[in-house]
């Protein structure tokens, strides 16, 4: 069977490599193989990119059977080989599934949905279909649960939830703040924006002054503009609601609220996932 290429970062100059190596080095930490990539000697590299008449180089996964190889082409016969996971030595099945639903995820050139199946069937006994249906549905409800415990975990460590200033562009808080009952500052931001007056939602932040997070003064002036009826100046009210309100209360509570949420999210389906591996792993017995 032919080698499996799954294509990553490239670069035409050795002045690059540093770059693409770089950005090739995380995508591979992403996937926890188990193995550092090693960085190219770039003596040798400048040497095949003056052989190849600067093709372009680029990195690459390779699946050789059971074997995966991190390794650098350039042209059509120069290559580096820069590490190597044999997943056959990988003796725990459970641990060498996991690799595989790895790769799947993030290189699935490599490993596709039917080559787990395929492995889930190879790895149960033959002559009991039943073992082997069953073995066959719990690996697909675990690569299920593998790619939302893994997007639960990026989504817990990224800033999503650790912003302190606030963003016009942040729908999944505006959502937040409406459903709290807090729809009125998001609505007296949206539509004083462009100099107009509030609405008939954001008109209830001025007509209650102890909770508007405008002081005194700003609210007089916006009064007076209104009695002469003149356009008042909502520039310094609006910078308020944001300081007072938006980034002082709402930021800090919904960052809370939703990285406790994620977090009780992610151990619930951790403790799921846990208990569906068991459960094929006592099917799995073949080696």
């Amino acid at each position: 069977m032919a080698a499996k290429l799954h294509e990553m970062e490239h670069f035409f100059s050795i002045e690059q490599i540093d770059r693409a190596f770089s950005d090739t080095a995380g995508q591979v930490a992403a996937m926890h193989l188990g193995f550092t990539p090693k960085k190219p000697d770039k003596s040798k590299v400048k040497d095949l990119l003056a052989k190849t008449k600067n093709q372009p180089a680029t990195f690459f996964l390779v699946l050789d059977g059971l074997k995966v190889t991190f390794e650098l082409r350039i042209g059509p016969s120069g290559k580096i080989v820069l590490n190597t996971l044999d997943l056959g030595a990988v003796k725990d099945l459970g641990k060498r599934r996991e690799l595989l639903v790895q790769l799947n995820m993030r290189a699935s050139e490599l490993v596709s949905k039917t080559d787990l199946a395929k492995f889930d069937e190879e790895h149960t006994e033959a002559e009991n279909p039943a073992v082997q249906k069953a073995a066959a549905e719990i690996g697909k409800q675990i690569d299920t649960l593998e790619n939302e415990v893994d997007n639960l975990k990026i989504m817990v460590s990224a800033p999503n939830y650790k912003k302190t200033e606030y963003s016009t562009w942040d729908t999944e808080f505006k959502d937040w703040v409406r459903a709290k009952g807090f729809g009125r500052y998001i609505s007296f931001l949206d539509e004083t924006e462009n100099g107009h007056g509030p609405g008939p939602d954001g008109a209830k932040v001025l007509a209650d002054p102890k909770t508007s997070g405008i002081n005194a003064q700003t609210l007089e002036a916006i009064k007076a503009s209104q009695d002469k009826g003149d356009v008042a100046d909502y520039a310094d009210a609006r910078k308020q609601v944001i300081a007072n309100v938006i980034n002082r209360l709402l930021l800090p509570r919904y960052n809370k609220e939703r990285t406790t949420d994620l977090a009780k999210e992610l151990k619930d389906k951790a403790t799921k996932l846990a208990d569906l591996k068991k459960k094929l792993a006592a099917l799995e017995t073949k080696n």
